[in-house]
């Protein structure tokens, strides 16, 4: 495989860009697992995969909300599976990639959206919840990964993509153990998208989605001080899409110049700016 240099940088493709965005890729005949697809992200992204002629797999705990999603993909004449799964549970996980594996094939796709979070301070925290939040939130993107990245080292070529958040490159009150797995996913991505790297495997993509506030029902009340708007899934879907068909490793919606900002300015300036910005939400009691 011929290398290019770009100021200096070696790059893996001729096709590689540096400061500029590439056309977006073709997703038509891949196949897209997509978890927390019963609601919110999770079914704006079906629908998106299903528009772009791929394949759709769709998990969620909740077989009502997940066949909802499955009767809108159907009457736009999508192809569509959908799989009831608890992801807190490994040994759950493994028994539905060996369903989906017979069922319906290999995964080219793996979209790790699922999540749960218990808005409240840390010392309310039960250890149920501290074990849900870390099963679903980050645990869940390991054993999944585990078990489709496989196939697409084998065949050089995949797409990883996880859902994550502003809380993956901030820190929030009263949602502690959510900040930490999101924080974990920022991580593990990174690490992944570098090991493929230094494995030459070039054709498997990773992509971590950052957005900001969403209103989903995720959390109840969610609002902003500062009158920041609170984004919409569609709003988040059509920049995570443009991202994604790019091959961006990460996408944050809106761009967190923040991220790069609080390095230069001592803590008490960040301070005052989250406590100018921060969304507040309802508390769980």
């Amino acid at each position: 495989m011929k290398s290019i240099y770009r100021f200096g940088i070696k790059c893996n493709r001729q096709n590689d860009r540096l400061f500029w965005t590439k056309k977006p890729k073709s997703i038509r005949g891949e196949v897209a697992l997509i978890t927390g697809a019963g609601h919110g992200l999770g079914q704006q992204m079906c629908l998106r995969f299903a528009e772009l002629g791929a394949t759709i797999i769709a998990v969620d705990v909740n077989p009502s909300a997940n066949d909802e999603t499955l009767q809108m993909l159907k009457q736009n004449g999508a192809n569509v599976y959908a799989y009831t799964a608890d992801l807190r549970s490994r040994d759950e996980i493994r028994k539905l990639a060996s369903q989906i594996r017979d069922e319906v094939g290999d995964v080219t796709m793996l979209v790790n959206n699922a999540g749960v979070i218990y808005p409240t301070d840390i010392l309310s925290l039960t250890e149920d919840m501290i074990s849900n939040t870390f099963n679903v939130n980050i645990f869940a993107h390991f054993w999944l990964i585990q078990e489709f990245l496989p196939y697409m080292k084998k065949r050089n070529h995949g797409h990883i993509i996880a859902t994550a958040s502003y809380a993956g490159l901030f820190g929030a009150a009263f949602m502690t153990d959510y900040i930490a797995t999101k924080h974990a996913v920022v991580g593990l991505m990174e690490a992944i998208r570098n090991e493929l790297l230094r494995q030459k495997f070039f054709g498997v993509k990773v992509t971590c989605v950052c957005p900001g506030f969403v209103k989903t029902g995720f959390v109840k009340n969610i609002r902003s001080k500062a009158k920041i708007p609170i984004l919409t899934p569609d709003e988040v879907v059509d920049a995570a899409m443009k991202g994604i068909l790019r091959d961006q490793s990460l996408v944050t919606i809106p761009p967190a110049f923040l991220r790069f900002f609080r390095d230069l300015v001592p803590h008490s300036v960040m301070d005052a700016v989250n406590a100018h910005v921060s969304a507040e939400v309802d508390l769980v009691k």
